[in-house]
C-alpha cells in the first residue's frame, strides 16, 4: 500500500454482528514513519477482530499502529505484526483479548507495546492462543492493563521476548473472580541489560482469586 514515506492508513468499521478491520490480507507501509490506525465498533452482541489472519509490515521508521475497539474480540487474531527497526509503539485498547494466537516482533530500537482492556468484555486476556512478542535489541516496554471483568489474565500462554537493553515489563490487573499475571506455562524472558518486571494483581468477590505466576 505504502512505498517509502511517512505513511498513515486509517481503518473504520462498525456495525454488524462479525466486524473486522483487516482479513486474509497483507499490508505493507514501507520505510519511513508510518501509522496504522483501527477501530472496530459493533452493536449489542457483535464480536470485533480488529485484524485476523492478516499480515502486517511496517518498515523501518519510528512507526506506531492504534488498534482500538468497544470491549469485546481480539486486537490481533490469528495474525502477524512487524514493526520493523526504529523506536516503535502498539497499542490495544479495549479488546476483549490483546494478543490471541499472533506473533507481534520489532527489530531494534526503543518499542512500547501497550495492552489495555477496561471495557465491558467479562474475561480479559493480554495474550492468549499461544502468542509471541519479540521485541529485539533497544530499552522496551511492554504494559499490560485490565480491569473491570469478572476475570483478568495477563498472559495465558505464549512467550515474550524482551531482548537486550533495559526493559520493563509491567502487568496491572483487576478483576471480581480471577486476576493472574502468568498462567498456562506462559513465559517471559528479558534478555541482557538492567530489566524490571512488576505483576500486580488484585481481585475480589465470591471465590476470588489472585495471583502473579501460575503453572509457568
Amino acid at each position: 500500500l505504502g512505498g517509502d514515506g511517512n505513511d498513515i492508513l486509517n481503518v473504520n468499521v462498525k456495525g454488524g454482528s462479525t466486524v473486522t478491520g483487516i482479513s486474509n490480507a497483507q499490508v505493507n507501509l514501507g520505510n519511513g514513519d508510518n501509522k496504522l490506525n483501527i477501530t472496530g465498533q459493533g452493536g449489542s452482541g457483535s464480536y470485533i477482530n480488529a485484524m485476523d489472519t492478516a499480515s502486517l509490515l511496517m518498515g523501518s521508521g519510528n512507526d506506531a499502529v492504534a488498534l482500538t475497539l468497544n470491549g469485546t474480540g481480539n486486537g490481533v487474531y490469528s495474525s502477524s505484526v512487524s514493526l520493523g527497526e526504529g523506536n516503535n509503539q502498539l497499542t490495544i485498547k479495549d479488546a476483549a483479548t490483546g494478543i490471541s494466537g499472533s506473533s507481534v516482533t520489532s527489530g531494534s530500537g526503543n518499542d512500547i507495546i501497550n495492552i489495555e482492556s477496561l471495557g465491558s468484555a467479562s474475561a480479559k486476556y493480554g495474550m492468549s492462543g499461544g502468542g509471541s512478542v519479540n521485541t529485539g535489541a533497544g530499552d522496551d516496554s511492554l504494559k499490560v492493563t485490565l480491569a473491570g471483568g469478572s476475570s483478568s489474565l495477563g498472559l495465558y500462554g505464549g512467550n515474550v521476548n524482551m531482548g537486550s537493553g533495559n526493559d520493563s515489563v509491567t502487568i496491572n490487573l483487576s478483576a471480581s473472580s480471577e486476576a493472574g499475571g502468568l498462567n498456562n506455562s506462559a513465559i517471559i524472558s528479558m534478555g541482557d541489560g538492567d530489566d524490571t518486571v512488576f505483576i500486580t494483581a488484585k481481585a475480589q468477590g465470591s471465590g476470588w482469586l489472585a495471583y502473579g505466576m501460575h503453572n509457568s
